[in-house]
């Protein structure tokens, strides 16, 4: 009851029943897991973001909302959410084992896939830290029950210099830096923290 989010994500449409589209075009089928979906056709078939088209950050829709929840919630916290900010938009949009294949075999399209996502992020962020909020929320998912889904050298590789860039943006701006990741991602810990990570928000704590 203290705390109170906003989300910098449009919500997703039901285009038919069970199924929503996100605003990268993804659709989700949600008759299988009904809290986020089931990714039901990748955007991204080949290494190549030739003829995709990003959404708009800087949509004012986006923010349209943002004035009037910050009235109303004066005395609470107040932080902006940007879920599957970096890695999980990336295998939302090619697929999870596409994408991994990838970091090996194709680090030059993962980089420009990841540089594309952080561009559109720093500029969601851009916009964010120019109202009265306390904090932002990035939500990337890293970890599974035994640990990080693809080893903590990947995660330097492509990862980390982009997260350090987000970060660096919020704290630039005098707000709080969080993350949400499920999963046992505590070996990141140091280093989180040391690109200015201020609240880990888990979603598996029995696995921490």
């Amino acid at each position: 009851n203290h705390l109170v989010k906003y989300s910098a994500r449009p919500p997703f449409q039901e285009i038919r029943p069970g199924y929503f589209r996100d605003e990268f075009g993804v659709v989700w089928n949600r008759t299988v897991d009904r809290d986020i979906g089931v990714v039901e056709e990748y955007q991204l078939t080949g290494r190549s973001l030739a003829g995709y088209r990003f959404p708009d950050p800087r949509n004012p829709a986006r923010y349209a909302a943002l004035p009037a929840f910050i009235e109303t919630h004066r005395n609470r916290f107040r932080y902006a959410g940007i879920g599957f900010s970096l890695f999980e938009r990336a295998w939302t949009l090619r697929g999870m084992a596409d994408l991994m294949m990838d970091m090996l075999e194709a680090p030059a399209f993962v980089d420009e896939l990841l540089d594309a996502l952080m561009e559109f992020d720093l500029a969601i962020v851009a916009e964010l830290v120019n109202y009265d909020i306390d904090a932002i929320l990035f939500g990337d998912d890293w970890g599974q029950q035994r640990g990080l889904l693809f080893g903590a050298p990947l995660w330097r590789r492509f990862v980390k210099p982009r997260i350090a860039r987000m970060y660096a943006a919020v704290k630039r701006a005098g707000k709080v830096v969080m993350i949400h990741s499920c999963g046992r991602v505590q070996e990141l810990f140091p280093e989180l923290i040391e690109l200015g990570l201020d609240v880990f928000n888990p979603f598996q704590p029995e696995v921490m």
